[in-house]
């Protein structure tokens, strides 16, 4: 931190901003968490893993009192301290999150379901630092989007929305395996299981409004294995299978959000989406699969 103001009171020594010589004020993120919004509750029908989240990285942006623009200060991975070239009471400090869409880092995106955060009491003054800690945002209204397809795999269940490939694991049997709540799914490979294929039993209906589709999800894998669609590419069509991504195996839970949009229009936004997984067992093995708090989040 030392060096960071020692090397922004130099450049400030040398460079004038607007036409003054500036010192900067800081902001500290340490992290940003979705919550329920008491205004318009996902929790009705919806469980604890419906908020299992991974924003790793915000944009933050300032509207000084004085000026009529915003700034973009830039993105930052959390936790953050930033410095700011601006001072006095802000009229908005503007806090997007963002997700690595894909699950890769240089793809990280403004992910379109969770809203902006938008501060209008900061005021920053120079070597201060406005420490926000942890910034709770909220997912967009049910007006807005829809979660047409969830699995939290919870023991009460008995069987999942999914194949018979995949189990469910009670947290009572699993222990700590399990992420969230009482259970997690799971898909047991054997070593001359060079494949294994399961997909939802149903066609799940999403709006064809918009092209923003993402399935959401907590994995764990010994093995790589593909997500796409099992649909007629055309409707009235044969069904063909294609990947929208290939995951790689992991040593203990993640999060991923998986942009389905690009593939859902190679299929004319086909209305039914048909989700399809194939676990590629290269080397032979023996291995798990665990899966948990899925959901298909769409734009209405």
């Amino acid at each position: 931190m030392s060096s960071l103001v020692a090397a922004l009171l130099l450049l400030a020594s040398c460079n004038k901003f607007e036409g003054e010589q500036t010192v900067p004020a800081f902001i500290s993120i340490d992290a940003i968490k979705v919550v329920d919004d008491p205004a318009n509750s996902w929790l009705v029908d919806q469980n604890e893993g419906f908020y299992s989240q991974l924003i790793d990285a915000v944009q933050i942006q300032v509207l000084n009192a004085d000026v009529d623009s915003e700034m973009v200060v830039g993105t930052f991975q959390l936790p953050c301290v930033v410095p700011v070239l601006q001072n006095g009471p802000m009229r908005r400090v503007r806090i997007t999150p963002v997700i690595k869409q894909n699950g890769i880092s240089g793809t990280r995106i403004y992910y379109p379901y969770f809203k902006e955060v938008v501060l209008d009491t900061v005021v920053l003054n120079p070597f201060d630092t406005v420490r926000l800690d942890t910034v709770t945002t909220h997912y967009f209204s049910r007006n807005i989007i829809s979660v047409p397809f969830k699995e939290y795999f919870e023991p009460y269940q008995a069987t999942t929305m999914l194949s018979s490939a995949v189990q469910i694991l009670n947290k009572a049997i699993g222990g700590d395996t399990v992420l969230t709540d009482h259970g997690c799914g799971v898909v047991r490979v054997k070593a001359d299981q060079k494949t294994v294929n399961f997909w939802a039993k149903d066609s799940v209906s999403v709006p064809i409004a918009n092209s923003y589709l993402y399935l959401e999800m907590d994995y764990w894998s010994d093995f790589s294995f593909s997500v796409g669609f099992n649909n007629p590419m055309i409707a009235g069509g044969q069904n063909e299978i294609n990947s929208a991504m290939m995951i790689y195996p992991n040593k203990g839970w993640q999060k991923i959000y998986i942009n389905l949009g690009k593939l859902w229009k190679w299929y004319n936004s086909y209305r039914y989406i048909k989700l399809y997984f194939t676990i590629v067992n290269s080397e032979g093995k023996e291995g798990n699969l665990f899966l948990d708090n899925m959901k298909l989040v769409v734009r209405q």
